[in-house]
């Protein structure tokens, strides 16, 4: 509701995207109910809507020319930098870390993942 008012309060466009990349977690028909609720509401959108997981080729083509630029670099793979900091913890002190704080912090990513150069 805050987008919509903050663009129609400055003339903006009101744009929806759908977040729908956990496919397996994606049920059937839920886009159209959530449309149908935005509609009852009020709440119009001013373009197509954009559906995440329709544009896997256009992520895939931008990461391209993210890697084609060397603005990109492989991520450390998630499990593999969890043992490493276990076991430095484990080496170095008596009080055992967060099990997921090198994941919070950015530091470790699933397979396959990549990180931007700043």
């Amino acid at each position: 509701m805050a987008s919509f008012l903050d663009a129609r309060a400055v003339g903006g466009r009101w744009l929806v995207r759908m977040e729908d990349l956990d496919r397996p977690r994606c049920e059937p028909g839920m886009a159209d109910t959530i449309l149908r609720q935005l509609e009852a509401y009020g709440l119009h959108w001013d373009d197509d809507v954009l559906v995440q997981s329709q544009r896997d080729d256009a992520y895939a083509a931008a990461l391209d020319a993210l890697k084609a630029l060397g603005a990109v670099y492989p991520a450390p793979a998630l499990a593999a930098s969890l043992r490493r900091r276990r076991a430095t913890t484990r080496a170095t002190s008596s009080t055992p870390a967060p099990a997921g704080r090198g994941c919070r912090r950015g530091r470790a990513h699933a397979p396959g993942a990549f990180v931007c150069r700043m």
